[in-house]
């Protein structure tokens, strides 16, 4: 949904939404709840929003699929897109990076959104806190049970740091 600067009245406008908002590739969009917000100051759009997710995440230990629903809140100041930023050559100062910027006169509410589903979903999500993953042998879910293989084992990798810790022991009697 785009929003005309022109067309925002000087009380300000509230929104209420709903959109679907792609976080992977191989999963259903994610529902986006919106209720906005939107006032000017000046050629300056602040947007305050409350949001709530829907969608389905997998599990970075277990690999399996589970429903989250996530509620959040922000407050987003846009400007207009200054002629500098447009040059190819232009890095944005870190101030820059924290301000969202619009063009043609008007505000994608869309994009805002979007923006703040993908910054909430976590970079590793967890089915819940205490999941045990999956059995680095066998590969067996380990929420289901047991899989019976031998944990004890040292990865071959690390062996020569038993070797060097056991020479380092016998040194010391």
């Amino acid at each position: 949904m785009k929003i005309a600067i022109i067309d925002i009245p000087e009380e300000g406008l509230s929104r209420q939404y709903t959109i679907p908002v792609s976080v992977l590739a191989d999963h259903e969009p994610f529902t986006a709840s919106a209720s906005l917000r939107i006032t000017k100051a000046g050629t300056k759009v602040i947007v305050q929003g409350d949001i709530h997710i829907k969608g389905s995440l997998t599990c970075s230990r277990c690999l399996e699929d589970f429903d989250e629903e996530m509620d959040l809140s922000f407050l987003d100041e846009c400007n207009p897109l200054p002629e500098r930023i447009t040059e190819p050559e232009y890095e944005l100062s870190k101030e820059e990076l924290d301000v969202s910027y619009y063009e043609h006169d008007e505000i994608d509410l869309d994009e805002l959104i979007k923006e703040q589903v993908l910054l909430s979903i976590p970079i590793k999500p967890l089915c819940r806190p205490e999941c045990k993953g999956l059995c680095l042998k066998c590969g067996k879910n380990l929420n289901e049970g047991e899989c019976g293989c031998e944990r004890n084992e040292i990865d071959s990798r690390l062996e020569i740091l038993k070797k060097l810790k056991n020479s380092m022991k016998r040194g010391e009697e």
